[in-house]
């Protein structure tokens, strides 16, 4: 996974040009290779199979844009099931923390957690269950 930034007020950028919106727009990619229990595919998929409400985690840092980045690395079901995982523990240990809250508020958010690598940001995203 990386991040790839537009600037959209560069003219010299095709991606930007013509937008409108005149400022800077960040974009997580992340490769998609099969259904991989610790991938963004395989953690969605599993998400679709339960029938009941999920969140997911994907994290990234802002501050270190060019570097490596972590992606989307953690579901919690609605079984109370967890798969994926991180290797600072102590950070996962966070990050579950914050998606607890995010499944019993039914509410999306971003939020941000301090590492010795530096700060990293999470979209802790709620996922309604299948119609």
């Amino acid at each position: 996974p990386r991040i790839v930034t537009y600037d959209t007020m560069d003219d010299d950028d095709p991606f930007g040009a013509g937008l409108g919106c005149n400022g800077i727009l960040h974009v997580l990619m992340e490769p998609l290779t099969g259904r991989e229990e610790g991938n963004a595919l395989g953690l969605l998929h599993h998400a679709g199979l339960v029938s009941q409400p999920a969140v997911l985690a994907t994290l990234f840092s802002l501050e270190d844009r060019k570097g490596p980045q972590t992606g989307t690395c953690l579901l919690l079901d609605g079984k109370g099931g967890w798969m994926g995982g991180l290797p600072d523990k102590s950070l996962e240990s966070d990050v579950k923390t914050e998606m607890e809250k995010s499944m019993r508020s039914k509410r999306s958010a971003f939020t941000g957690f301090h590492t010795a690598a530096g700060r990293m940001e999470a979209f802790i995203e709620y996922l309604p269950p299948p119609v």
